[in-house]
């Protein structure tokens, strides 16, 4: 049976391959540091990191981030943060069109727990094939000095390729 398969993939002159993969993690330590002025209002503060997806942009259909976790390294209460945005940077450098995938306000607790988004992130593929994804925190009652932030951040993905002969 397998050889009658292959017989008829050979004969029509293509090979199709398709791969799922439902879970990959990526976890980053992000400091942040907010200068103190006394009654002065603070803006939001953004870091970010990429994940490399190294040469699969041309393969990839579909990658959506399924979860992920926001926690204090020092294991501290996370109340201080007015609201908490995760969001993937446009490729083309435009921040006006950055892509937002979850937004926490009125924070508490140790860890908070980043929500799936049925948003396809394959067109926020830059072309060494990375995506950034940029963590902003607004906070008016920040640390005294500064606080660092783990963020795990989990997607699934697939792809899918045709190969002609």
């Amino acid at each position: 049976m397998k050889s009658l398969i292959f017989s008829l993939l050979f004969a029509t002159g293509c090979i199709a391959v398709s791969a799922d993969e439902p879970r990959a993690c990526d976890s980053k330590s992000l400091a942040f540091s907010v200068p103190f002025h006394p009654n002065a209002q603070i803006p939001p503060v953004m870091q970010n990191f990429t994940i490399d997806l190294s040469e699969t942009k041309d393969f990839l259909t579909e990658v959506l981030l399924i979860d992920g976790e926001i926690t204090r390294v020092d294991g501290g209460d996370l109340s201080f943060l007015d609201e908490v945005m995760i969001s993937i940077a446009n490729p083309s450098g435009n921040t006006n069109n950055d892509l937002v995938l979850w937004d926490s306000q009125h924070n508490s607790g140790a860890t908070l727990s980043v929500k799936a988004s049925d948003i396809n992130l394959v067109d926020y593929i830059d072309s060494n094939n990375n995506f950034t994804v940029n963590v902003t925190t607004s906070t008016q009652n920040p640390p005294a000095d500064y606080w660092q932030l783990n963020t795990a951040l989990c997607v699934s993905a697939k792809a899918n390729k045709t190969y002609s002969f």
